[in-house]
């Protein structure tokens, strides 16, 4: 039977282990096996043995004196085991420290087999694989807790000291000034001591306060150096002109211009002919549909991308994808399944002729027969501040009647400077009253337009949308532009007939969400126009990370994230 029916996710999980390095994946699962049994003794300290065993093939000292303190070290354990499997530098760096410094901590003590091997293979084996480490952490986070941290170790290091000659009287062992600094390096940074043995309360004590300490001072380093690369701010305005450049030249898609968006970070191919929009959820980078660029470079751009993602400790989520490059996502290891479709009109010879049309013709002439007429602002024309103050507050009703939200990532949002800039489409009555506007952003190099905002007033006449949109279309022939696209239905027109687990997912929550979100009626708003539906996907690594990958989705289109989204 296979695994992953009995346990969702394990197949993934092994087919993500299958791509780190042997060695690599030994020693990292043999720090999480320390943790998870460092764990098990602090929750049932009763179970000395498990201790026993830990000890003799480890290179740290484990004592069960607290639960508290092999709290702290399964933690540290279990952090520093999955920074290993990540890649991370800094995971590296505390591993071998730490399995280069223990031998100097067993300095007269009876020679152990055992021990030795467990310093001395993983050692072997972090520095035989030490370029897989490559993953860096956020470097700002780390730079802002350094001098923190490294006056805190210092005042745990003298503290320590002073606190163990105070009770050099009541221990047995190795006394006197060596003898207590071994003694506080071993509590600090192995929590546990055989340098000296406490004798009284006192004493156990002062020990325990040491490694405690210490333990939390190291726990709240890793935490700090594991964190991912965290982006702070909006791409450098170069890098904006750059990708404006590219989209210009090889830009097909309608969600090509959301790519300059301030929520997007660019990355650029060594090439330099092709770039990756995303935004960052946490460590998850979710694209803005496929690198754009020649397609000839597409290929390329997404093996660099991955690695850069891999680089800065991220996991790469491409959404919005086309078909066209699916297997290319597939044969890098990637599982892509259809989230929607895209409508678009070839604007060559379309018009509203035949029965299919007739109930948008019959709203549109009852829109003419009231006197409600379009207007494309400002065009060539000038500022209108009465028309744009409409224009703001059937935006602001649109959102408080609906209990909306205003999106992101690849939807626009309400701006009088954007309207200005591309223009808006306006459905006004005789005595100046707008009803109703929609917003298009230019895709195809100028020669197509993409359908953004779509904003009425909650008691304009039936049928204003359509309106406003036909109009539009007929105003673009006239401008000979050669396509729109009326944007993405999302989780539209799966398959019924399909029986894998992405489609029945998407089916359900295509059924259980149309009441809150209105996707059928969305998918059926769009269909009235009989577009070219063009299937889009999200493609991803780990059905682990699935559910932080929806949730990611919905984070970077709505700030707040699903609560946010839910409570609107």
């Amino acid at each position: 039977m296979n695994p992953a029916m009995i346990f969702p996710g394990v197949e993934g999980l092994f087919k993500w282990l299958r791509k780190r390095p042997p060695g690599v994946i030994a020693v990292s699962l043999t720090a999480v096996l320390a943790g998870l049994i460092t764990m098990t003794a602090a929750i049932f300290p009763q179970e000395q043995w498990m201790v026993d065993e830990l000890e003799r093939w480890t290179p740290f000292h484990i004592a069960l004196g607290s639960q508290v303190l092999l709290l702290i070290v399964s933690v540290i354990l279990l952090s520093v085991g999955r920074g290993l499997l990540r890649g991370k530098r800094v995971a590296w760096l505390f591993a071998t420290s730490v399995l280069a410094i223990s031998p100097l901590l067993f300095i007269g003590q009876d020679f152990n087999w055992t021990r030795a091997l467990a310093v001395l293979v993983p050692f072997a084996l972090l520095i035989q694989q030490r370029k897989y480490f490559a993953a860096r952490s956020d470097a700002i986070s780390l730079r802002k807790a350094m001098r923190p941290l490294s006056v805190l170790a210092l005042v745990v290091l003298v503290f320590g000291y002073l606190g163990v000659r105070h009770v050099d009287s009541q221990v047995e062992g190795n006394t006197g000034r060596l003898g207590a600094a071994q003694t506080v390096l071993e509590l600090v940074l192995l929590q546990s001591t055989d340098t000296q043995r406490p004798m009284t309360r006192q004493a156990q004590t002062m020990f325990f306060s040491v490694s405690l300490a210490g333990g939390l001072t190291g726990l709240a380093f890793l935490l700090i150096a594991l964190r991912p690369v965290l982006m702070r701010t909006p791409p450098d305005p170069a890098a904006v002109a750059r990708a404006r450049e590219i989209i210009l030249a090889h830009g097909g898609n309608p969600l090509d211009e959301f790519a300059l968006a301030a929520d997007k970070q660019l990355f650029f191919p060594t090439s330099n002919r092709t770039v990756v929009a995303y935004a960052l959820w946490r460590n998850f980078a979710v694209t803005l549909a496929d690198p754009i660029g020649p397609a000839e470079d597409v290929p390329f751009a997404l093996e660099e991308f991955i690695q850069f993602c891999h680089e800065q400790d991220w996991e790469p989520v491409f959404y919005q994808i086309d078909r066209a490059h699916l297997e290319r996502y597939r044969a890098l290891g990637f599982t892509a399944f259809k989230i929607g479709e895209n409508a678009r009109i070839p604007l060559t010879g379309w018009s509203l002729t035949g029965r299919k049309f007739q109930d948008m013709r019959t709203a549109i002439n009852r829109a003419s027969r009231e006197g409600v007429t379009f207007h494309w602002y400002p065009g060539e024309g000038t500022v209108d501040h009465g028309i744009e103050a409409q224009l703001a507050d059937i935006s602001e009703d649109w959102l408080k009647t609906g209990k909306r939200a205003e999106m992101a990532f690849d939807m626009g949002a309400f701006s009088t400077a954007e309207i200005r800039l591309r223009s808006a489409a306006v459905a006004k009555r005789k005595d100046g009253r707008v009803e109703a506007f929609v917003t298009w952003i230019p895709y195809a190099g100028g020669k197509a337009r993409c359908l953004d905002l779509m904003r009425s007033r909650h008691d304009a006449m039936p049928g204003i949308m359509d309106f406003v949109i036909v109009e539009s279309l007929k105003h673009f022939q006239s401008r000979g532009l050669e396509e729109a696209s009326l944007a993405s239905a999302p989780l539209a027109n799966a398959d019924p007939e399909a029986g894998d687990a992405h489609t029945r997912v998407v089916r359900f929550l295509y059924e259980k969400l149309n009441k809150i979100y209105g996707y059928k009626s969305l998918f059926a708003f769009k269909g009235k126009y009989q577009p070219a539906w063009r299937s889009t996907f999200l493609a991803y690594r780990n059905k682990r990370h699935l559910g932080f990958i929806a949730y990611a989705t919905v984070a970077v289109h709505v700030r707040g994230g699903l609560l946010k989204m839910w409570r609107s």
